[in-house]
């Protein structure tokens, strides 16, 4: 049974330096409807991202996916920014910095605790643990849409070191995208850490593939 390793394709880059500013000079979360995100940079690059993703599943010999000629479309949640965060990088001190993360066949992997995202969502506080893989960190979470409207095995954020100024970065869950488990049960993925099981109901990202498996 293939593993998955993180961050399979890096399309999921967050936002660049300029905006970075904008959002972090604003605690409150941002209630914006996807109606207002028309025609701007972000909406057409979450859309420019989700279309190359399509692409790649539909036509590279690594895609996961068991029929491409019948493959259309992953199913995503409406862009919205109130789901595009700021969140607070907080290092991981312990000793115990290696960590068994446990997969869908019933092994394990190691992976290496980076630190936690600290952020507020709709005047709630979180923390997510970071994992990290090489040059890539990852998030890997399951929250309250799961397992009707998204994967049951959780969903994934990426990010790379360039994305973190001075501690903080923009946590976007609009990229949050399913391992390749959810699309083909032969491949064994990680399966997200009990602390990064949110108490929230995270309408952003992918949601439940619905092509043959």
């Amino acid at each position: 049974m293939p593993k998955i390793k993180l961050i399979p394709f890096l399309i999921t880059i967050v936002a660049a330096a300029t905006v970075l500013y904008t959002f972090f000079g604003n605690e409150t979360q941002p209630q914006v409807s996807t109606s207002k995100l028309n025609g701007q940079p972000y909406l057409s690059k979450i859309t420019a991202q989700r279309k190359q993703k399509n692409n790649y599943l539909k036509t590279s010999k690594e895609s996961p996916i068991v029929n491409k000629s019948e493959f259309d479309s992953l199913v995503y949640f409406e862009p919205d920014i109130a789901y595009r965060i700021p969140a607070e990088i907080v290092p991981y001190e312990g000793a115990d910095n290696l960590m068994k993360v446990p997969m869908t066949d019933g092994s394990t992997e190691t992976y290496e605790k980076f630190g936690y995202a600290r952020f507020s969502l709709f005047k709630k506080m979180h923390k997510l643990l970071i994992v990290r893989q090489g040059d890539g960190f990852s998030i890997l979470f399951r929250d309250q849409t799961a397992p009707t409207e998204t994967y049951g095995g959780g969903r994934y954020i990426d990010f790379v070191a360039a994305d973190i100024s001075n501690g903080l970065m923009m946590l976007d869950f609009n990229t949050a995208y399913n391992p390749y488990c959810a699309y083909n049960p032969s491949f064994a993925c990680p399966l997200p850490p009990e602390q990064n099981r949110m108490d929230a109901t995270i309408r952003a990202g992918e949601k439940n593939y619905v092509g043959k498996h």
